[in-house]
């Protein structure tokens, strides 16, 4: 989106290029703000993968627990009888 020539930053959109310091300043505040977005979109896609991962070592850990209980002791599930 944006990039730098000459040390001035340039954003280019609908391929013209601005030079951001001769923007407004509602233009440059909504640069700034669009740059915040774009470094908490890339913290979140972070944070989604790492909630990801722990997600399955959880499920592992999951089953393994599970199993090793069914080769300690048989499951005993208890049927309600018609008596209650």
């Amino acid at each position: 989106m944006s990039t730098q020539v000459d040390q001035e930053p340039i954003l280019e959109i609908d391929g013209v290029k601005h030079i951001i310091s001769e923007l407004p300043d509602e233009a440059k505040l909504l640069v700034n703000r669009l740059q915040l977005n774009e470094d908490e979109l890339i913290k979140a896609q972070i944070v989604v993968e790492r909630l990801l991962l722990s997600k399955e070592a959880y499920t592992q850990r999951l089953k393994e627990a599970i199993s090793s209980k069914k080769s300690a002791e048989p499951d005993v599930i208890e049927t309600p009888t018609e008596d209650g």
